[in-house]
C-alpha cells in the first residue's frame, strides 16, 4: 500500500513535470509562432516593397526605352553636325592657306614686276638723256655746218617750187591720215624719225596704228600753213584740226622736214597730236 501510494507519488511528479515542460513547449512554441507571424508579416511587407520597386524598375525601364532612340538620334545628329563642322573647318584652312600662299606670290611677282619697272624707268631715263645728248650733237653739227658754209640766196622760182612740194606732202600726210591708211600715214615720216618721249620708233609705230585704226572715222585739216625752207630742210608750222568718233582738238603745230630721194619727209614733229 505504501510502495502503491510512493509510485502514485512519483507518476504525479513526473506528470507535474511533464506538464511544466509541456507548458513551457507551449509558450515557446506560442512564442515562436508569434516571431514567425512577424516574420511572416515582415516578409509579406518587404514582398511588396519589392514588388512596387519592380514596378518603379519597369516603369524606369518602359520610360527609358522611349528615350534612349530619341537621345541616340539627338546624339547621333549632334555627332555629324560636329563632323560637318570639322570637315569644313579643315576647308577653310586648306583655303586660306591656299590664299596665303597665292598672296605671297603675287607679292613676290608685283616686287619682281616693281623692280622691272625701276629698271625700265632707268634705261628710259638714260636713253633720253643719249637722245637729248644726240639731238644737241646733231644741232650743233648743222649749225657748224651753216657757218663754215657761204649762204646762198636760192632762186625764189626754187623755193617757191619746194614749198610747194611740202604742202603737197603734208597734204597727202593728212589725207591718208584722214582716210586711215597707216601705210601712207607712216611713209610719210624719215626712217630716223626722232621719237617723242624717248620711245623707239618701232613702238611709235604700233601706238600710231592703234590710234588710227581703232577710230572709226578720222579727219584732219591744215590751216594757216607756214614753210621756210633751207636748203635740205623745212620748217612748217600750221593750225592743226582733228576730229574723230571719240575725239576733237585744234592746235598749233610744228614740223620740221627733211629732204631725201627727192622726197620731202617728216624729220621732227612737236605741238599737238
Amino acid at each position: 500500500m505504501a510502495k502503491a501510494e510512493q509510485a502514485v507519488q512519483a507518476e504525479r511528479a513526473t506528470a507535474d513535470t511533464v506538464a511544466g515542460q509541456l507548458d513551457r513547449t507551449r509558450k515557446l512554441a506560442q512564442s515562436e509562432r508569434a516571431r514567425a507571424d512577424a516574420a511572416r508579416e515582415a516578409l509579406a511587407k518587404a514582398e511588396q516593397a519589392l514588388q512596387a520597386e519592380r514596378t518603379r524598375a519597369g516603369t524606369a525601364q518602359d520610360e527609358l526605352a522611349k528615350l534612349a532612340p530619341a537621345e541616340r538620334a539627338k546624339a547621333d545628329a549632334t555627332a555629324a553636325e560636329v563632323e560637318r563642322t570639322r570637315q569644313t573647318a579643315s576647308a577653310e584652312r586648306a583655303r586660306t592657306e591656299a590664299a596665303r600662299a597665292e598672296l605671297a606670290r603675287a607679292e613676290q611677282a608685283a616686287q619682281a614686276e616693281r623692280s622691272r619697272a625701276e629698271s625700265a624707268r632707268a634705261e628710259l631715263a638714260r636713253a633720253r638723256q643719249l637722245a637729248d645728248a644726240e639731238r644737241a650733237r646733231a644741232t650743233e653739227s648743222h649749225a657748224e655746218l651753216a657757218r663754215s658754209q657761204p649762204a646762198a640766196p636760192e632762186p625764189v622760182r626754187d623755193a617757191a617750187s619746194e614749198q610747194s612740194q611740202i604742202a603737197a606732202a603734208l597734204a597727202n600726210w593728212a589725207g591718208a591720215w584722214s582716210k586711215k591708211d597707216v601705210k601712207g600715214y607712216l611713209a610719210a615720216y624719215a626712217k630716223d624719225f626722232v621719237v617723242p618721249g624717248g620711245q623707239s620708233m618701232r613702238q611709235w609705230e604700233r601706238d600710231r596704228r592703234a590710234r588710227i585704226v581703232n577710230k572709226k572715222w578720222v579727219e584732219v585739216k591744215i590751216q594757216n600753213l607756214n614753210i621756210k625752207v633751207e636748203g635740205e630742210l623745212a620748217r612748217a608750222s600750221f593750225v592743226q584740226d582733228y576730229r574723230s568718233d571719240s575725239f576733237t582738238e585744234s592746235g598749233s603745230k610744228i614740223l620740221t622736214l627733211v629732204k631725201r630721194d627727192r622726197q620731202w619727209v617728216i624729220r621732227q614733229e612737236t605741238g599737238a597730236q
